[in-house]
């Protein structure tokens, strides 16, 4: 028996309206992204079905010939006759060949039986969408600049912002991902080592992290939780006024005025807790002249840390490397480091910050002055061979550490009762 459904018994059950508008978003730039009618269709969200008209009527009129073991209508498959009916597929085919010839900028290729299409430039797609002119350059420039912000800085930003460019961060992790360009090409490792920030972080934390920005933003007062290790010195419950948004060490950090204490100290946006408007107390600007002072910087460096600090910018007045005796060079600057927020060194310079940082050069570095950095790196450097010693138990050496950096001078000596 001859099999009754043919392209004549088709009907629309939607039509498929789209505009020249819709048409010039859904299609894509460049060759290699071409797609073809009815994945432009399936782009656009527009539902298209067809279905045969009177098929119940045609089943029954087989079905006087043929049992329906053996019926050649294919039942089943009527729900995709939309992605097989050629009446259909060139219906769409010929209403896009008309906008795309009215705009003249969309090339059609052929591959096989199916025709694909796709903008001959980035350039006349948004010229089409009224966009300002972007070349190719400019538009893989932005595309690597959004990534960069979604991988590496998307809790250092406020959330509101984050969130505006959410369509664009995506937009441009297809893009990098479809020319490979991104993940074989650039590599961020500030830290001389793979090290970026967790992003499960803000899980869980999503409402104090706004709250942080908008006291930022508005200048007013905050009581928090605080999970702190120095304690004492730092209450667990404190008010603060915030000064400034840093990313250290691929963590975001607030520095903040603390009222209880009258000093001012980073806390890690992280480890706040529990975030209100405090009305207890008024904001207060920090004067950062008398915060931070400036310290002649001076340090004995070996050849490859010298040429380090000539690539990077350290401190203020970096002076040109003075040659010493063989492999030996000296490196001067000036630095500012802020005041201790401890009481017990109250007046004296916090080196915590910069000295983790001169650590990292390890026996390559002499710090010869200031004499407050000196010492700290000396502490520093007899701890550490304390630690990999055989003479020494390592575990007093690293639970002692934190409370000699804050002047805790009743911590240590608890800690050696206990050990």
């Amino acid at each position: 028996m001859k099999n009754n459904i043919t392209d004549k018994n088709i009907i629309k059950i939607n039509e498929p309206l789209y505009t020249k508008d819709d048409l010039i978003n859904a299609i894509p730039y460049g060759e290699g992204q071409a797609k073809n009618a009815v994945q432009v269709m399936s782009e656009l969200d527009i539902e298209c079905f067809w279905k045969y008209e009177k098929s119940n009527a045609l089943v029954k009129k087989a079905k006087k010939n043929k049992t329906e073991s053996k019926l050649p209508l294919k039942t089943k498959e009527e729900a995709e006759l939309y992605k097989k009916s050629v009446s259909a597929k060139k219906k769409i085919q010929r209403n896009m060949d008309t906008l795309i010839e009215s705009l003249g900028t969309i090339d059609k290729v052929k591959r096989g039986q199916t025709y694909f299409y796709f903008w001959k430039s980035s350039e006349l797609k948004n010229a089409a969408l009224g966009r300002e002119e972007i070349s190719d350059d400019r538009m893989m420039a932005r595309a690597i600049a959004f990534q960069f912000v979604d991988v590496y800085l998307k809790e250092f930003l406020p959330p509101s912002i984050i969130e505006s460019l959410e369509v664009d961060m995506d937009e441009a992790n297809d893009d990098l991902h479809k020319r490979k360009f991104w993940q074989k090409k650039l590599q961020f490792h500030p830290s001389g080592f793979e090290v970026s920030p967790n992003p499960r972080i803000v899980i869980g934390n999503e409402q104090d992290w706004h709250k942080v920005y908008d006291a930022l933003n508005n200048d007013y007062v905050i009581q928090a939780k605080y999970e702190t290790l120095h304690k004492g010195i730092i209450p667990s419950l404190v008010s603060l006024s915030l000064q400034k948004i840093q990313y250290v060490n691929h963590k975001v950090m607030v520095l903040a005025y603390v009222h209880e204490s009258n000093c001012v100290k980073t806390f890690e946006v992280s480890r706040l807790r529990d975030i209100k408007q405090s009305l207890d107390y008024s904001f207060e600007q920090v004067d950062f002249n008398t915060y931070e002072k400036n310290y002649k910087f001076e340090a004995r460096v070996n050849v490859g840390v010298k040429d380090y600090f000539k690539s990077v910018r350290f401190g203020h007045n970096f002076k040109e490397p003075e040659y010493e005796a063989d492999d030996s060079w000296i490196i001067k600057s000036t630095i500012k480091v802020p005041e201790h927020f401890s009481k017990k060194k109250q007046g004296q310079p916090d080196p915590f910050a910069i000295a983790n940082f001169l650590s990292a050069f390890a026996d390559s570095m002499e710090v010869i002055e200031p004499d407050f950095l000196r010492e700290e790196m000396k502490r520093r450097a007899d701890n550490l061979s304390k630690l990999y010693s055989d003479k020494f138990d390592s575990v007093p050496v690293i639970s002692i550490s934190p409370h000699e950096q804050t002047g805790n001078v009743e911590k240590p000596k608890e800690i050696d009762k206990s050990l």
